[in-house]
Formats: structure tokens, C-alpha cells, sequence
């Protein structure tokens, strides 16, 4: 993983953490705009798939969504960013 790709799951983490902070929002919403931002994200920032790569294309979002998803957790758990409350 690169600076720049380290330095964007950081970003997208912490901000996905917010996100399923407020208790307003169903879990099942929360995971589904987890999802659509790391696809997104990874395309637009990191790397945009390419015809005849796209398996590997997908394991790298999978990879550094993963990531994303570490750093959201720690910054709940660590109380930089607020504790998951969301809503079945």
C-alpha cells in the first residue's frame, strides 16, 4: 500500500465511523454506503479498473477496504471518533 492509499483509508475510515455513530441510521445503510464509498473511492483515488484485470482490481478494493474498515474501528475503540450506534 502506498502513502497516498494509506493516507485515503485513514480518511475514509475515520469518516465511516461517524457515519455508523449516529443512531438514526439503520446498520444495514450504514454498511451498504460502506460499501458503495470504498468501491468508489478506491476507482476514483487509488486505481480505476482496468478490461481484463477486474479480479484483481477487486481484490485490491477488498484489500484496502479492509483497511478503511480497521481504522474505523480503532478510532471508535480509542475514542477518536465516536462508538458505532447504529439501528438494526
Amino acid at each position: 500500500m502506498t502513502e497516498g492509499q494509506a493516507i485515503a483509508a485513514v480518511a475514509l475510515g475515520y469518516a465511516l465511523q461517524w457515519v455508523k455513530s449516529f443512531k438514526k441510521v439503520p446498520t444495514w445503510a450504514a454498511q451498504l454506503l460502506t460499501v458503495a464509498l470504498m468501491v468508489g473511492v478506491y476507482g476514483a483515488f487509488i486505481a480505476g479498473p482496468q478490461t481484463g484485470h477486474i479480479r484483481e482490481w477487486l481484490v485490491g478494493v477488498v484489500g484496502w477496504g479492509l483497511s478503511a474498515l480497521g481504522v474505523a474501528s480503532v478510532a471508535g475503540a480509542a475514542g477518536a471518533a465516536p462508538k458505532t450506534d447504529s439501528i438494526h
